[in-house]
Order: structure tokens, then sequence, then C-alpha cells
């Protein structure tokens, strides 16, 4: 019985990380998809208005520097850099600005 159960544990752990890379690894995609989207949006939406650098998914709006979240590296000095996603207040006025053109 022991050993059934020792067994069981060690597949069934063997197929919970199984499906949750499988997860995460779909959940990056579609992170990925949406970056590409906002940042595109705001490629077009914003290109008077900062500088776009295609390398580092970053760019510069009145002096500040702003960044997805996905190119952000652990450990990296990011004390200048404001993290650029859906939410802050720029990100909103591109999708908004765009929602507004017929």
């Amino acid at each position: 019985m022991q050993e059934t159960r020792i067994s069981l544990m060690e597949n069934f752990d063997v197929e919970v990380r199984e499906k949750l890379r499988d997860h995460y690894e779909r959940t990056t995609i579609q992170l990925n998809k949406l970056e590409r989207f906002l940042w595109n949006l705001s490629k077009i939406e914003g290109q008077r208005e900062a500088l776009f650098d295609d390398n580092s998914l970053s760019l510069i709006r009145d002096k500040k520097k702003y960044q997805l979240m996905s190119k952000i590296k652990k450990g990296e000095d990011t004390n200048n850099v404001v993290h650029y996603r859906l939410s802050p207040p720029l990100a909103e006025k591109r999708v908004n600005q765009a929602k507004s053109r017929e």
C-alpha cells in the first residue's frame, strides 16, 4: 500500500508539473500577443510624442523611460524606468485615443 501511494504521488507530481508548464507557456504566449498589440498601438498613436526603441521595447516621453514588463530583467536597476503595461495612464490614453477614431 505504501509503495502504491509513493508511486502515485511521484506520477501525480510529474503530471501536475507538466500541466503547470503547459499553462505557463500558454499564458506567456497570450501576454506576448497582448504586449505586441499594446506596443504597436502605442507606436502608432504616440509617434509624435515619444521616441520608440524596438530592440529594448522601451519609449522615452517627457524625459521618462517606459519599458514593457517582459523586457525588464530581474536584478536590473529599474529606479528610473516606468513599467509599461495596459494599466498606466499613458497606455490607457493610447487605447482610448485609438478607440475614439472610427
